[in-house]
């Protein structure tokens, strides 16, 4: 119950109290006399007392506190729906969902071959409704990606990025029918999660995260995923845009 019903509750019970007290007494003066009479008067002044000093409590002191119990009930809420680690590989809409209506796309990860292989035909469309997209990815030939493909049996990384960077390159041929563009740069670096992020400068903006595991070879099952959006949790939205932005600019940045 918000504030508001509470307050529309709390009136009707006041007012049902009051009509209470009202009727006792019109009855007790017009059908009652003597002693019963007085006990009904009685009864009726008491019952507008109540109405009174409940009022007055209510108005003074209680008022704070629904505030407070509403704010701990929204944020027990937040935390529940919001801040919870989601287990296991994203649904097959998961990725469509998060970048519906966006601008601008920024992805992260090792390779992305999925993504661009699975929903070439989305990101296509994207691109010809003039989305921004810019993707970094792991150098295979760098120490980051000899590491990287040493140490995990999940597929090799160069074939991977091979095929990511050929469609990639096969969409920035496009530019007739596209109106957004496309970007890619490779890092020696092995980034500790994946980012997709959607209008980074937007108040609506999100941050997707997939937490990269401990354990190299580890199925994507075991990765947990959360989202960040701005409105609720803008400290640690900035940290990953931030974080995003100096990868970026530590990226290398392949010939035309």
């Amino acid at each position: 119950m918000d504030k508001k019903q509470k307050q529309h509750f709390t009136l009707i019970i006041y007012l049902f109290v009051a009509s209470l007290s009202f009727i006792i007494a019109l009855v007790s003066i017009n059908y009652f006399a003597g002693t019963i009479q007085a006990i009904l008067i009685n009864v009726s002044t008491e019952l507008l007392g109540v109405v009174l000093i409940f009022f007055l409590v209510n108005r003074w002191f209680l008022t704070d506190s629904w505030d407070t119990t509403e704010r701990i009930d929204a944020l027990v809420s937040r935390l529940e729906k919001q801040n919870h680690l989601l287990k296991g590989e994203e649904d097959d809409t998961s990725f469509e969902k998060l970048i519906a209506g966006s601008n601008i796309i920024n992805l992260l990860g090792y390779s992305f071959v999925n993504v661009l292989r699975n929903r070439r035909k989305l990101i296509e469309k994207q691109l010809h409704e003039g989305v921004q997209i810019k993707v970094l990815l792991i150098d295979p030939d760098s120490i980051a990606g000899g590491l990287s493909s040493e140490n995990t049996i999940m597929g090799d990384l160069k074939h991977d990025v091979k095929i990511s960077l050929s469609i990639i390159r096969e969409l920035q041929k496009e530019p007739r029918k596209s109106k957004g563009s496309i970007e890619v740069r490779l890092l020696n670096w092995i980034p500790s999660c994946g980012l997709i992020i959607t209008d980074p400068d937007h108040p609506k903006g999100q941050v997707w995260v997939t937490i990269y595991p401990i354990y190299p070879s580890a199925p994507l099952s075991e990765r947990p995923h959360f989202v960040l959006k701005r409105l609720e949790e803008e400290y640690w939205y900035r940290v990953y845009v931030h974080h995003y932005e100096k990868l970026w600019e530590m990226g290398l940045e392949l010939p035309k």
